[in-house]
């Protein structure tokens, strides 16, 4: 290959895999939450839809190998994304609303998403392999996969809503519009071969399950997998929202922040430390990061969102290494492949299913209210509940993490106006509290005549504010002083979220098994291969 050739090509693949992954990150974090926080879904549907992609998955490799046996890999890549493309259309359509919903055909749209996708990463890698000088220069491509996943998820912050809308889908839509377009401009890459160089067909990993270190291995990541990335993906940007973090879907990008200066420094750990000690630190990074989440400071779910890099180079890119110098030569695809598997296929169907679970096993207190037309408030209404009023934290208002709701710098001015104009019908709860809490007193203030509810579409009076503080205090079990009011601003946050501590508690006490069992019997693969010789 001619180095002008390698010159040209560069930019070009860099760009593909930009497009690539800013197709999937488009609704990486934002699909779970967006489905449980706005349309009302139930754990176990949000667990599933969140398993959609990983499913489909399972079912990729049979479309991947049939179409890359008889097109060039550009071609396939433009046709899977264009269905893609579709789809995601499809399923922004039925998510415009809580009422017009529907799970099941969202559910299978969203498998046939993955069934379409996931063939299109080993195809856009195989063009990456093909059209650089050599695999050395490939993380420079890889790279710009990590950017496209920061740009697009910032991108739906500011002009999309932030993941509160069903616009995100669109987004994807059209990311895999324009590299199904922009595919068929890549370097040509014909089909590959499907034999060994002797014209035999590659033997399989799954015989080396058979050989105890490396079954320690499989069973290692199978264990850690359902507790990482899919517990993860499934949960945190629910968690962020509920918490009223600032900027909720732009935060998630300090994961990949995190990663891009993780991935450059796993070789460095995985030569001072050996690849069996790298994964044992990923392990540990994901138990650190969950024991983060189980507490509501916002300084904590920054370090624990900040970990990312750790848990994710670490533990998967150091598995995908470990499986490479474990495996002999004529065996690495397959056990890449087996690898895959287990972390992106079983793992991630399995953490997203007991993500669900967890949701719907530790649900919050109080879900949302409605008012009767006798004035009467009832809480945790099946049909056309509104959420509860919005009583915004003090510290927060002037904190520089505000800067990550992009929104407010692209906003018209009219739109500017209408948010202030809507602010200043309502009295803020931080407004009549005093030290973090509303009691009875501070509610019979004469200033306080209505609030508005989160979303701004209506307005309970003051006692209508009475009788809801009163039922959320009751069903805490806070105790009243004297049979009047007396919640924190804590406690009543406490109240409207999922008890997350208990849920983060599940995979990190999974995590802590994996570490275990891979420290006592895991082998560095060096020594493995010396032990399989003799």
């Amino acid at each position: 290959m001619s180095e002008t050739k390698t010159v040209a090509a560069y930019p070009r693949l860099c760009l593909a895999y930009f497009l690539q992954f800013a197709a999937w990150g488009s609704y990486g974090f934002a699909l779970t939450g967006f489905a449980m926080n706005v349309l009302g879904f139930k754990g176990w549907e949000m667990g599933l839809l969140g398993a959609a992609i990983p499913i489909g998955a399972l079912f990729a490799p049979i479309v991947g190998r049939i179409a890359d046996r008889y097109m060039a890999a550009q071609k396939v890549l433009a046709i899977l994304h264009l269905l893609c493309a579709v789809l995601l259309v499809y399923v922004g359509m039925l998510a415009r609303d809580s009422a017009h919903a529907s799970f099941w055909p969202m559910m299978i749209a969203l498998v046939f998403v993955g069934i379409f996708y996931m063939p299109t990463i080993p195809l856009i890698n195989s063009i990456v392999f093909e059209h650089v000088p050599t695999r050395e220069n490939a993380p420079r491509v890889f790279m710009f996969g990590t950017i496209g996943w920061i740009a697009v998820v910032l991108f739906i912050q500011a002009f999309f809503g932030g993941g509160n809308n069903n616009q995100f889908f669109y987004v994807g839509a059209a990311c895999c519009a324009i590299l199904a377009v922009y595919a068929l401009t890549l370097p040509n890459t014909p089909p590959q071969a499907q034999t060994d160089e002797a014209g035999k067909k590659a033997p399989s990993a799954w015989g080396m399950l058979a050989d105890p270190k490396f079954a320690v291995f499989a069973l290692t990541i199978l264990i850690a997998g359902i507790a990482a990335c899919g517990v993860f993906f499934g949960t945190c940007f629910a968690m962020l929202a509920q918490r009223g973090y600032p900027g909720g879907l732009a935060l998630t990008t300090l994961n990949q922040v995190s990663e891009v200066l993780f991935m450059a420094l796993l070789p460095v750990f995985a030569m001072r430390f050996g690849l069996k000690n790298v994964i044992l630190m990923g392990i540990a990074a994901w138990i650190a990061r969950y024991l983060c989440f189980m507490d509501a400071a916002f300084g904590l779910a920054l370090t624990g969102l900040l970990l990312h890099g750790i848990c994710y180079s670490f533990l998967y890119a150091g598995s995908y290494t470990y499986a490479d110098k474990i495996s002999a030569p004529e065996m690495k695809a397959s056990v890449q492949s087996l690898v895959g598997f287990i972390l992106l296929g079983v793992g991630q169907i399995g953490g997203y299913v007991m993500a669900g679970y967890l949701v719907d096993m530790y649900p919050p207190v109080v879900r949302n209210y409605a008012i009767a037309e006798d004035g009467t408030v009832a809480l945790n209404v099946e049909k056309d509940g509104l959420p509860l009023p919005a009583w915004s934290d003090p510290a927060a208002a002037d904190s520089a993490w505000n800067m990550l709701d992009l929104s407010q710098y692209v906003k018209s001015e009219e739109a500017k106006a209408a948010d202030a104009a809507n602010a200043a019908k309502a009295i803020d709860f931080a407004s009549v509290a005093k030290d973090g809490k509303i009691d009875s007193t501070l509610l019979n203030a004469p200033e306080l005549t209505e609030i508005a509810s989160q979303d701004g579409s209506s307005k309970m009076p003051k006692a209508e504010v009475e009788q809801l503080f009163s039922q959320i205090q009751e069903k805490l079990g806070v105790p009243a002083e004297n049979g009047s009011i007396n919640l924190t601003r804590a406690q009543y946050l406490q109240a409207q979220t999922n008890n997350w501590p208990r849920i983060f508690l599940v995979p990190a006490l999974m995590m802590a098994v994996a570490f275990l069992f891979f420290l006592v019997f895991g082998k560095n693969p060096e020594m493995a291969l010396e032990e399989s010789v003799k």
